[in-house]
């Protein structure tokens, strides 16, 4: 009995300290809270003409809040302590995305095979966790990535770094360089919108004339104090589309060009 004492006590611990407060709403309603939450934002992002009179959009979250009988202080405090408590809200983020997946499905299967075969070759090559929390306590206000191009890559692939800010910063910045065979980097950056309550996404396009052999990126988040920051639904997608009307070129990018260090003609 005495050596299950110490094992006994290891699992109490560790129950408590993966409890969830009273005040907080608790895991299974929060997934479905959340995922209500995204339906909200999603019926917002695509008739933005509807809802662009002020309070129209406030109005249809704190509907959802008023479902759910909670308020927006208690969604947004249980945000904050969900995003001190990483293990739980990660579990909380995929079950969201199952029960919109399972609701995608019973609503109608034929759009879901519809946003599919306009993906098309896509796939998600995001490697780090799909939710990260960053505070005054970690390492750096940055989140990274650096890929090293596959057999599958190709000439005119376009990639999609795709963020949502559950917890916002003070201000956001994000870039994504490409660099190429032949010494030449491709750079796009843009900042994020703090108060935009749907998920982000950052285009960059590669140039179908030259050979991708890497890509990267870094997001900069800004800090407030102690308040974390959570960002979730982090994913890079890799896709090709064929778009005769685009243009593959974007006006906002800066190509490097590469500078043989033996040719004088050519300066820094």
């Amino acid at each position: 009995m005495r050596k299950l004492l110490p094992a006994i006590t290891l699992v109490l611990v560790f129950a408590a300290c993966n409890r969830v407060p009273e005040q907080v709403i608790q895991p299974d309603e929060m997934a479905e809270l959340m995922a209500d939450v995204r339906v909200a934002d999603a019926v917002i992002a695509v008739n933005p003409a509807q809802y662009n009179v002020p309070g129209t959009r406030e109005a249809l979250r704190q509907a959802v809040f008023d479902r759910h009988n909670v308020t927006k202080e208690q969604f947004d405090s249980s945000l904050v302590w969900y995003g001190h408590n990483m293990n739980l809200y990660q579990d909380i983020a995929d079950q969201t995305i199952e029960i919109l997946e399972a609701r995608m499905a019973k609503v109608n299967g034929v759009v879901a095979e519809a946003a599919l075969s306009v993906a098309g070759d896509s796939v998600d090559v995001w490697q780090r966790p799909s939710a990260l929390i960053v505070n005054s306590f970690s390492p750096s206000p940055y989140i990274t990535f650096n890929l090293q191009a596959d057999r599958n890559w190709q000439r005119g692939d376009f990639f999609t770094w795709n963020a949502h800010l559950a917890v916002p910063p003070t201000d956001a910045t994000w870039s994504i360089t490409a660099e190429y065979s032949d010494g030449t980097t491709e750079t796009v950056v843009a900042s994020l919108d703090i108060t935009e309550l749907n998920r982000q996404s950052l285009a960059f396009f590669t140039d179908s004339t030259r050979t991708t052999i890497a890509l990267s990126g870094w997001l900069r988040l800004g800090l407030n104090g102690d308040r974390p920051v959570v960002i979730d639904s982090l994913s890079l997608t890799r896709s090709r589309i064929t778009m005769p009307n685009q243009p593959y070129r974007r006006m906002q990018r800066r190509v490097v060009p590469r500078i043989d260090p033996n040719d004088s003609t050519k300066t820094l």
